[in-house]
Formats: C-alpha cells, sequence, structure tokens
C-alpha cells in the first residue's frame, strides 16, 4: 500500500532546504525527499527567464519578524514609460522561518511570469496551516497587496490590473478579492488550492465563522457577480486530505451560480504537479493559466480615451506606425516605441522570438543587406481596440531590381493611449532575379 504523507509534514519539511547537509541527514528519508521537491522549478520555461531582473528581500509589513519579505521580478524588456500588470503569489500554510518565497516553485514561477510580460511577486507570509493563523495570514496578504499598489510607480506596475494566484492552503487568501471590495484584481488563479476549508484540518484551530470567511465557495452564497474571473488547476492524484473535495464543490456550486471560471484537470498531476509531473499536461495547464493572466490582465485602453475615435483616423495611424515600422529595421530605440512587451515573431525555425529577440534580429540583419524596402500593397483593419494589417513587401536591391517579395500580417492592440504590435508573420512568397 502507498504511504501518504501527512499534509503538515508536507509543510514542515520545507526547512530542509535551508539546513546545513548534516543536519538533513539526520532526517527521515521522506522529509528530505519534501524538501528536494519544493525547490524543483515549474517544468514550463519561456524565453528570457534568465535575464529578469529580481528585486529581493523588501520589507513589505511592519511586522517584527525578518522573515516577512517580498521578491519582486521585473520584465527584462521592461521600458520606462511602460506599466505592467502584477501577478501576486500566494504560497501555502508554512512557518515563516521556512522563507517559502525562496523556494524554487515560486523563484521560478515569478521569473515565468515576469518573463511573460508581467510583473511577478512573491512574499512570506503568516498562514500556517493548520495551526490558527488565517486572519493573520490575510493581513500579510493584504499588506503585500497595499505595498505592490503603494509603490506601483517605483517598480513600473499597473497598480489596477493585478492578479491574485493561490497555490494550496494558500487557497482561502482568495476570498479576499471575492466580495468586490477589491476591483483592481481582475482575476484570480488557484493551483490544486483548497476553495473550501470547512472541512479542512483548521476546524481544530478556527472557528466556524472564520472558516466560512476564508472559504471561497461562501462568495457563490453571496453576490457571485462580484467574483473576478478565476482559472482553477486541479491535481486529479491529488494527495492532500480534502483538497480534491472542497474544489470539486466549488466548481459544481459555480457551475449553478453561473461564474466565469475555468478548470483544468491534470488527470495524473500531483500535488504541486507544475514542478512535480514534467509532462506536456503540466506544461499545458501552465500555459493555460499565463494566457488567462494575459486575457484578464493586459487589456487595452479603448482609443476614445485618447480623444480618437474617427475610424480613418485611426486606420491612417496604423498606416503611418507600419510605414514607420518598415523603416525602423535595425533601429533598436525604434523598434522599442512601436513594439509591445507582449510582441511574438513565429520564424520558419519553429521558434517564437520575443520582442527583445526581434529587435536583436533585426539589428543583426537589417538593413545590412542593403535591400530596399517598399509596400506593394496595405490593407488596414480596425476592430475596436485591435489592429491588423496585411500587406506585401517588396525588397529592390541597389541597382532598382526588385529580388525579393514577403508576404505579411501584422496585429497591434491599443493600449496605454498608443498602437501596439503584439504579432507579427511573414512568408516569403516569391525571390525574383535570383542570383
Amino acid at each position: 500500500m502507498k504511504r501518504t504523507i501527512p499534509f503538515f509534514l508536507i509543510f514542515l519539511s520545507f526547512v530542509v532546504a535551508a539546513m546545513p547537509t548534516a543536519a538533513q541527514n539526520n532526517l527521515p528519508p521522506e522529509v528530505r525527499e519534501m524538501a528536494r521537491k519544493v525547490m524543483m522549478p515549474v517544468v514550463c520555461k519561456v524565453p528570457g527567464m534568465d535575464k529578469v531582473k529580481v528585486v529581493q528581500n523588501l520589507k513589505y509589513t511592519k511586522t517584527d519578524d525578518p522573515n516577512v519579505l517580498m521578491d519582486i521580478y521585473l520584465p527584462p524588456d521592461a521600458v520606462s514609460d511602460e506599466k505592467r500588470p502584477a501577478v501576486v503569489f500566494i504560497h501555502g500554510g508554512a512557518k515563516t522561518e521556512y522563507t517559502p518565497k525562496d523556494w524554487g516553485i515560486y523563484t521560478s514561477w515569478g521569473r515565468l511570469v515576469a518573463a511573460s510580460g508581467f510583473v511577478g511577486v512573491t512574499f512570506t507570509h503568516s498562514l500556517e496551516y493548520p495551526a490558527k493563523s488565517l486572519e493573520e495570514g490575510a493581513h500579510d496578504v493584504r499588506a503585500a497587496i497595499d505595498y505592490v499598489r503603494a509603490n506601483a510607480d517605483k517598480y513600473k506596475i499597473d497598480k489596477d490590473r493585478i492578479c491574485l494566484s493561490a497555490y494550496s492552503a494558500g487557497g482561502p487568501m482568495l476570498s479576499l478579492a471575492m466580495n468586490g471590495e477589491m476591483p483592481f484584481v481582475r482575476c484570480l488563479v488557484g493551483f490544486y488550492a483548497f476553495m473550501d476549508v470547512q472541512q479542512s484540518d483548521y476546524r481544530k484551530t478556527e472557528t466556524p465563522e472564520t472558516l466560512k470567511t476564508f472559504s471561497p465557495i461562501t462568495y457563490l452564497q453571496k453576490d457571485a457577480t462580484k467574483i473576478p474571473p478565476l482559472f482553477i488547476g486541479r491535481a486529479g492524484r491529488d494527495e492532500v486530505p480534502m483538497m480534491d473535495d472542497s474544489i470539486d464543490r466549488f466548481v459544481k456550486e459555480a457551475l449553478v451560480k453561473n461564474v466565469a471560471f475555468t478548470l483544468a484537470n491534470h488527470p495524473q498531476g500531483a500535488h504541486s504537479f507544475d514542478n512535480q509531473n514534467d509532462d506536456e499536461r503540466s506544461r499545458e495547464i501552465i500555459r493555460g493559466a499565463l494566457t488567462f493572466m494575459r486575457d484578464h490582465l493586459i487589456v487595452s485602453t479603448p482609443a476614445t480615451a485618447s480623444g480618437v475615435d474617427d475610424e480613418s483616423k485611426e486606420k491612417r495611424a496604423l498606416t503611418d506606425l507600419e510605414n514607420s515600422w518598415l523603416k525602423s529595421e535595425g533601429d533598436a530605440a525604434a523598434l522599442e516605441k512601436i513594439l509591445g512587451f507582449d510582441f511574438v515573431h513565429p520564424v520558419a525555425t519553429g521558434n517564437f522570438l520575443t520582442k527583445a529577440e526581434h529587435i536583436s534580429y533585426s539589428k543583426k540583419f537589417q538593413p545590412a543587406d542593403d535591400l530596399k524596402r517598399r509596400f506593394g500593397s496595405l490593407n488596414v483593419r480596425r476592430y475596436g481596440e485591435v489592429g491588423i494589417v496585411n500587406g506585401i513587401v517588396i525588397a529592390s536591391n541597389q541597382q532598382g531590381e526588385d529580388v525579393k517579395r514577403t508576404i505579411f500580417t501584422d496585429v497591434f492592440v491599443y493600449r496605454d493611449a498608443r498602437w501596439q504590435a503584439i504579432n507579427a508573420q511573414e512568408n516569403i512568397v516569391e525571390k525574383l532575379n535570383a542570383q
């Protein structure tokens, strides 16, 4: 029979990572194994994670506990005038001296979201499952959110576009944003997270009223329209008692209440499948969560907000921007202003170039080939805050001979009071006068 590790041991064991080797060797094998697991990174990677800037050990609350600190992960391609949405990660229950923000799972999540265009926020808080700690943990979570918003300008954060992403016993903290009091929290994410703690081991330490207050399922019985869009990652083989049960009951009730949520189930997933199950389903769920965050956090600013609401003027603006882009190949400063931070450029090798990679590629090959480029045709369409430009670029040599014809599609969004390119695709359709 397979031995199940008690839930408290999962969190108790995390302290081993900070212990000297000699001390680790004196601990039971299952504890050492759990310590190894928590330091493992998430199984999904994106370009630029190694270039993320990390601001460490920020004191975000007035507590005397020296371990209650915060790290902020900044995108590698951040520009001075661009504010990014923030993803605030809420770890599960553990003593603060174990410094969960330093675990491999959260440091890699911080880098993952920062390289994906957000500002990542990890912090150690006082939630300690199953000790009496829900109120104290909530105090720290609120303080962390307040700190992020108060220092938004310093770290180039859009303080009105925040996602709370909770894990395991951190699930109850999602309830803080389910009553409509945090309109700046645009979406919620729960990975193998308690959605109801009224049947958990917290019953031994917390009052029934407190358990109800901190159970996300409670807010389905209130005004469910106040609950932000929610993404739930479920581990089909979660070994934590009552974890899947709490998620399943929440999902069933959420369907009845017609709540906007996305459920991603990993049939073979263990607790912490995002760093334990190194398989395509884990990566698919992680990518799904990133897409969910992007859909709900990276929202364009309506063109009317800038005083420009004329269709022809907007199309003219897109045409001008496209012309500027054609002339800016190799000009890093110009491309920085044209391309959005989440720009993606699929290329023939099967890779997807980020903004920084596209600029680097452009500097290497353009205009070193000495070809002159012009548009053979240009078709501009606008759908509200999205612009699509199709066209043909003709390249000619110094003798004026046309040597290459490329068909392309560029996608723009209107945000931060300007159009920004977020995608570019191109194919060479014919070569002329080939040497």
